[in-house]
């Protein structure tokens, strides 16, 4: 559901995709470095590539230096999370920030109401995000 809606936000936007595959990892630098090698294999004209975690994102950093590549000349790479190491990494990471605090704090509320009989069962909760533009990806 989430690479379905990922697909349906980049193509609303005009991206043009050739491939969209999703891998599992672990959300450490190791899977990240080793996703990302799996990715230039299979795909070897890919000149994007987003992680679910900025941990991730950046084990794929390394792993696009270690191979010489141009960043992001060559291949654009972007994360989720928008950890505090984000802005140190070279290239600085883009991200999508999401507010932690605001995530919990909604989630504390519509538990409450459900306690008191007063929410729904499953409630949709929307949380703001917002793309951080950093060097990892180019500047359009």
């Amino acid at each position: 559901v989430g690479l379905t809606g990922f697909r349906a936000g980049l193509e609303s936007g005009g991206a043009r995709l050739a491939h969209v595959h999703a891998l599992e990892g672990t959300g450490t630098l190791s899977s990240g470095m080793q996703a990302f090698r799996q990715i230039r294999e299979a795909y070897p004209s890919a000149d994007a590539v987003y992680f679910g975690s900025d941990v991730t994102a950046v084990g794929a950093i390394i792993a696009a230096r270690d191979l010489g590549m141009d960043l992001p000349g060559e291949m654009a790479i972007a994360g989720y999370g928008d950890l505090d190491f984000a802005v140190h990494v070279r290239p600085a990471l883009t991200t999508i920030e999401v507010s932690d605090y605001l995530t919990g704090k909604l989630a504390g509320r519509a538990l409450r109401a459900r306690l008191e009989g007063d929410g729904p069962v499953n409630p949709a909760i929307e949380v703001p995000m917002r793309l951080v533009v950093r060097d990892s990806t180019p500047a359009k």
